[in-house]
């Protein structure tokens, strides 16, 4: 069997290493030869050989060459024994700093999974198997493929990680990990229709509470829902006309390119002009009164908007009914 460990040979099936110590430092270092069994495992046997190498250089290049024993060396040059959960541990320690909440819930939960499918070994000790069994076992709770191909990246950001931390020559069991099916459940988003848009805006701002504000919002940005939801006044710049996506202690983001600032529909420099610039509001509560007030009284009446045919939903709903042969004066 051929190998290519530095200063190692193979006796009876194990891995010796052998190295002749150089001249000029035999006299201080005690010994002529360093010699020490490395095991059978090729694997664990070119990691020690490679680190007892350098360990034996650097002793012996210091300016004060002391005897020292051979044994002491290796177990100096052996890899720490880290198991999955350590391996975590080390993952969040090093790259959760200043990460929201949801990190470290998402490596966690991947974390559990991994654990359940293939128990917590050494990291060392998993193999393309195990990442196969992490996939099944998603695979049986129905989660999407896209769900599957998250937790695998999770999975394999941590071993890497690891490995690099470690020194582990290994290659990661999760990279380029196919998944059975990916992709099939895909399917393409459709825009609305004229009469779909119209119909929601129809709905939104003939309601009675916030829905009648959140909808023109989505309607006239890029936002998610979950980012109009989580609005704050400090968010909203009548000046300027825009509104700042941004991350808070009450809501977070999908991704950091979620973070952004947007124009606002015109609705809210008409807001300030109309009513903010006009008032004073000694409550939260008052404002939010006076708001409701506003759009329900004034601004849904006589705004006009375009996905209504420049109609204000008052007048579109009239037209809508007179249609359909149910308004009565």
């Amino acid at each position: 069997m051929s190998h290519n460990l530095p200063h190692t040979i193979l006796r009876s099936g194990s891995f010796v290493f052998n190295r002749r110590v150089p001249r000029a430092v035999v006299q201080d270092f005690g010994q002529e030869v360093v010699r020490v069994r490395l095991g059978r495992n090729y694997d664990q046997a070119r990691v020690l050989a490679k680190r007892l190498t350098q360990r034996l250089d650097e002793i012996w290049a210091s300016p004060k060459v002391c005897p020292v024993e051979v044994g002491h060396i290796l177990e100096s040059v052996k890899p720490i024994v880290v198991t999955l959960d350590d391996a975590v541990e080390t993952y969040l320690a090093n790259k959760g700093q200043g990460r929201d909440k949801n990190f470290e819930k998402v490596v966690r939960l991947a974390q559990r999974m991994m654990v359940t499918a293939a128990g917590n070994r050494e990291i060392e000790s998993y193999t393309r198997e195990d990442a196969r069994a992490f996939v099944r076992s998603l695979q049986a709770t129905s989660v999407k493929t896209s769900t599957i191909r998250r937790r695998i990246d999770t999975i394999r950001a941590v071993f890497e990680h690891i490995f690099i931390e470690q020194e582990i020559e290994k290659r990661n069991p999760f990279a380029r990990l196919s998944i059975p099916g990916e992709g099939w459940h895909a399917h393409k988003r459709e825009t609305f229709t004229l009469a779909q848009l119209q119909e929601i805006y129809r709905e939104a701002l003939a309601s009675k509470n916030e829905i009648k504000v959140i909808v023109p919002i989505l309607g006239e940005t890029v936002c998610r829902l979950a980012e109009v939801v989580g609005l704050r006044l400090c968010d909203v710049d009548l000046a300027k006309e825009t509104i700042t996506i941004t991350p808070y202690s009450g809501r977070r983001l999908k991704t950091r390119g979620s973070e952004k600032v947007l124009p606002c529909e015109s609705f809210f420099a008409t807001l300030e002009c109309e009513l903010l610039d006009r008032r004073k509001f000694k409550t939260k509560a008052d404002a939010r009164m006076a708001v409701f007030e506003f759009i329900e009284g004034r601004y849904n009446p006589g705004r006009r908007h375009s996905a209504l045919g420049y109609l204000s939903p008052i007048d579109y709903e009239r037209e809508a009914a007179d249609g359909l042969g149910l308004w009565s004066e």
